[in-house]
């Protein structure tokens, strides 16, 4: 049995009640919430805290785990713990949410961890709400304002969304993926437009030039000074 089921067969013990085996994984993959809780530390929180609510996000990263997708454990992990992280961090004061709204996001999130351990499936907002005494109304924005964002794809120019590649056995590669994907998001709409046609699309220079408009030369240069951005951002 390779490693890549071993760990698969431990998540499902794990899932099943199993500490023991719950505990091996967050342990074996606390490496991993470090290195993104460590891209947090300007915001004004502990290291500590950034810990403990990355680690949130790695259980349920566990406990959600889908196995329909052939990944390993940390490359289904990463947005769940960056997501966790940048939820709190939004909800501490960052991005301002009424305390009734935070409120009614933790206890759906509750009702919808009991129900789906009873019932197998997730509640639906119906459900949700006749269960909690919540309007629809109240359960959408609710969910809403505490889901975070997907992490691995980009928007194009064109409106359709692209993946940036992700491996599945690098846990360290995966993390780097993701922060070059946050640095991507702050440029500016021309600089996302030469970054996805040159390394999500692997078109030359030249094709690119065609389709923005520019010269070969200015596509170079161009490029030359986005990488630079790109690295100052990303340290």
């Amino acid at each position: 049995m390779n490693n890549f089921t071993n760990t698969k067969e431990r998540i499902k013990l794990a899932r099943d009640g199993d500490e023991a085996v719950l505990s091996k994984l967050l342990e074996e993959n606390t490496p991993l919430v470090k290195s993104i809780a460590k891209r947090f530390v300007d915001r004004g929180v502990d290291f500590d805290d950034l810990m403990q609510i990355g680690m949130i996000g790695l259980i349920k990263a566990i406990r959600g785990f889908d196995f329909s997708y052939d990944t390993v454990l940390s490359t289904y992990a990463v947005p769940m713990i960056y997501g966790e992280i940048k939820r709190f961090l939004r909800d501490d004061g960052i991005i301002k949410v009424s305390r009734e709204t935070k409120r009614n996001a933790t206890q759906i999130r509750r009702f919808e961890e009991e129900y789906e351990q009873k019932h197998g499936v997730s509640p639906n907002v119906s459900e949700v709400s006749s269960a909690l005494g919540i309007s629809e109304e109240d359960v959408v924005f609710a969910l809403s304002s505490s889901q975070p964002v997907s992490p691995l794809t980009l928007e194009g120019e064109d409106g359709n969304d692209f993946e940036l590649p992700v491996g599945v056995d690098d846990s360290d590669d995966i993390v780097e993926r993701f922060a070059l994907l946050e640095a991507i998001e702050k440029l500016s709409r021309e600089e996302r437009e030469l970054i996805k046609l040159r390394y999500f699309k692997n078109l030359t220079q030249q094709q690119t030039a065609k389709i923005m408009g520019m010269s070969q030369v200015k596509v170079s240069r161009f490029e030359k000074r986005i990488c630079i951005k790109l690295k100052s951002l990303l340290e």
